[in-house]
């Protein structure tokens, strides 16, 4: 009974573990060309990361003036089992902490993202954890589909992922 509350109580997004580093030359967070949010959580062996950038770096339209413009997030690493000498996270639990770090990372830290801002991610890049079919058929289960400009990088709006959220594990 008590390890059931103990698994309830560690479900929770703790700001303690979110890392941001900016970078543009300079150390101006302000005015880097990209930032990271990191989110490590080595008692649940959860690693999370998202970067904020420029819609040109997705498409790889670099002459397209909107692109250069928008910006938008990917989801770089979604990973459950960052320390490999560990148990992977409970079954869900990565998952759920990234949609309460979507959710204050969209509320608080950048205020400047709606439901219809783009993110991305980029499931090759995983491709030597082996089982790839089944990592792109999660992130389709998560509502991201194959961008049309570039194939290796799936994209749908945060609003998409939110509602997922909302869906899977009742959160707005």
């Amino acid at each position: 009974m008590s390890k059931k509350i103990k698994i309830i109580k560690d479900k929770k997004l703790n700001k303690k573990n979110i890392e941001l580093k900016g970078y543009d030359g300079g150390g101006d967070k302000s005015k880097a060309d990209y930032q990271i949010l990191n989110y490590m959580d080595k008692k649940n062996n959860i690693f999370i990361s998202f970067k904020r950038g420029r819609e040109q770096n997705y498409t790889y339209d670099f002459f397209n003036r909107e692109a250069r413009n928008n910006i938008v997030l990917e989801l770089s690493i979604l990973d459950a089992r960052f320390n490999e000498k560990k148990p992977r996270a409970p079954k869900g639990l990565t998952r759920e902490i990234m949609c309460e770090l979507l959710d204050y990372i969209t509320k608080i830290k950048f205020s400047n993202f709606t439901d219809k801002s783009k993110i991305y991610t980029l499931p090759e890049d995983f491709k030597h954890l082996g089982n790839l079919p089944k990592l792109k058929s999660m992130y389709e289960k998560m509502g991201f589909v194959k961008t049309p400009l570039n194939d290796e990088f799936y994209g749908t709006t945060i609003g998409t992922i939110k509602e997922w959220c909302h869906d899977t594990y009742k959160k707005k």
